[in-house]
């Protein structure tokens, strides 16, 4: 996987520095641009099958009596 340039990570920061600690709202947008310069995969859409779920935003949690609550 190649590094990310420079530019790159100084424009992503520029764009985000300012966001206004809008974390719930912005945390999947800001996550996809950080994938992007990265340079690795975005997280996938979750599914019912839970072993189908390693990387998604949202991921099932199981809770000690065997169910899952959604994190």
């Amino acid at each position: 996987m190649p590094e990310p340039s420079p530019q790159a990570i100084t424009a992503f920061i520029q764009r985000w520095q300012s966001s206004g600690a809008a974390e719930r709202a912005n945390y999947q947008l800001f996550l996809a641009e950080l994938c992007d310069v990265l340079g690795v995969e975005h997280p996938h859409p979750t599914t019912p099958d839970e072993a189908q779920n390693a990387c998604v935003f949202k991921k099932a949690s199981p809770l000690p009596h065997g169910a899952y609550a959604q994190g």
